[in-house]
């Protein structure tokens, strides 16, 4: 009996931590800087070690990159807080192996409206605030 009552504590203990985590609001941000990223996250997609670039140039509303495969480009639109990539077009090569990511990639960034940039990181968000893509900025390399 002190085993279920220890386990169900348990239990509680750590959902309880995860719903905190996953309803906090993130700020939505206005502007955006010009950087290059790396992209760590697509949904629930790490994608951290296979070095993918995601570029903002602010002064053009253009943010683009390589998905493993293929470049991308969106012409984005951003209008007060609300941010709409619009269509995005990449080059036409298929590679077996990175079709599932550049897939996810195409499939996330269809649904972001929002975004945030904080401390070096940029999250492409959902209309609910969810986390759809998560980059961390690029380090210059000398």
């Amino acid at each position: 009996m002190r085993n279920l009552f220890v386990l169900s504590l348990f239990i509680i203990v750590f959902s309880a931590c995860k719903s905190v985590k996953t309803n906090q609001k993130m700020e939505y941000s206005t502007e955006f800087e010009s950087k290059s990223y790396q992209l760590i996250r697509i949904e629930s997609l790490d994608v951290e070690a296979m070095d993918l670039v995601l570029k903002v140039n602010a002064e053009e509303n253009i943010m683009s990159g390589e998905s493993g495969c293929n470049n991308y480009q969106f012409n984005y639109n951003l209008k007060e807080n609300v941010l709409d990539l619009g269509y995005g077009v990449a080059t036409k090569m298929y590679c077996e192996d990175n079709m599932e990511t550049e897939n996810a990639l195409f499939s996330a960034a269809s649904r972001v409206r929002h975004f945030s940039q904080v401390e070096g990181e940029l999250y492409l968000l959902d209309e609910t605030g969810e986390v759809l893509l998560k980059a961390k900025e690029k380090q210059e390399q000398d």
